[in-house]
């Protein structure tokens, strides 16, 4: 793709509307907050304006390694950032982390590299067991003794023992990322955009999903929508058809939200004729306990602040 092909792709009536930058500028500082808490600057924020182009990817937080297509979003962006700046085009690069995802993907806390044995592949990484792989990813513990990270950090020094020497300075970011976090998520989160911003030079800008949910960001959308709800649903279904995509179309009465149960899980909701959502959260479902009965109201409530 050559620069004048992805320019001619941006419509020229699509500026962004001031609550809309607005946003965008909120988002540039909670990508400021990620960045202390990980451990390393951004040179210079960007400037907002109405014909700023912003462009976005995002991916859950992945054991290390995570797979070829997460490194390629990151890079991606970087280009296309690029390719725009070269056009005379201001845009904004950011990245987000899907650090509230269930931790039922196996690739959040293990993965495998290419080693020279039998299989041709070594497992690295740690266990979630139980009921835990039903919560939210950033309410997962990081690996709780250091002892237990630093064997695995051993084995992959091991594996990557006949690499250039850039091994090293990945293997301290992620001693001085374990140090720092506190959850899975963050810790996961750390060690990837350290390593883009500060051993690959990507000029991205990283974030947390969770921190748009907390700092209500899109409260008044969120607000449009219940409100709205069966014209939601049935615009919903319509492009399903028409696209013909292969997805699940949604019921009467199916909200786009999650809720975030107070055990750490989150689970689905379905708003009755009353105005009553329910859900069944599955770790607590397990535990033999009840419906959960929420007033829309509440529920929305709960979905800005948790």
């Amino acid at each position: 793709m050559m620069t004048s092909d992805l320019a001619q792709m941006i419509p020229k009536h699509c500026g962004l509307r001031f609550d809309q930058q607005m946003n965008i500028s909120s988002l540039l500082d909670i990508s400021l907050s990620f960045a202390r808490d990980a451990g390393f600057e951004y040179g210079s924020i960007p400037s907002v304006q109405e014909d700023t182009v912003i462009l976005e990817s995002g991916h859950q937080p992945n054991f290390f390694p995570p797979y070829s297509g997460v490194w390629k979003k990151v890079f991606l962006l970087h280009q296309f950032r690029e390719m725009l700046a070269e056009n005379g085009t201001h845009g904004i690069a950011l990245f987000g982390f899907a650090d509230q995802n269930a931790t039922t993907a196996s690739f959040l806390y293990k993965n495998q590299v290419p080693a020279l044995n039998k299989k041709g592949t070594q497992k690295i990484g740690f266990t979630v067991k139980g009921l835990d792989k039903w919560k939210c990813f950033d309410r997962i513990e990081k690996p709780p003794r250091p002892e237990i990270w630093e064997e695995e950090m051993l084995r992959l020094e091991h594996v990557y023992s006949g690499t250039p020497s850039e091994n090293l300075e990945i293997i301290e970011m992620m001693w001085r990322s374990y140090e720092r976090a506190d959850s899975f998520s963050d810790l996961n989160a750390y060690i990837f955009s350290r390593i883009s911003r500060e051993i690959l030079g990507l000029d991205v800008f990283f974030f947390r999903y969770s921190d748009i949910q907390q700092n209500r960001l899109f409260s008044g959308e969120c607000t449009h929508i219940l409100k709205n709800l069966d014209s939601y649903n049935a615009v919903y279904n319509t492009i399903l058809r028409n696209a013909d995509l292969d997805l699940r179309p949604v019921v009467t009465g199916e909200i786009p939200f999650w809720y975030h149960c107070d055990c750490g899980g989150k689970a689905s909701l379905v708003m009755d004729p009353f105005g009553v959502c329910r859900a069944t959260c599955p770790p607590s479902a397990k535990k033999n306990m009840n419906w959960i009965l929420v007033p829309i109201s509440v529920c929305l409530i709960r979905f800005l602040k948790t």
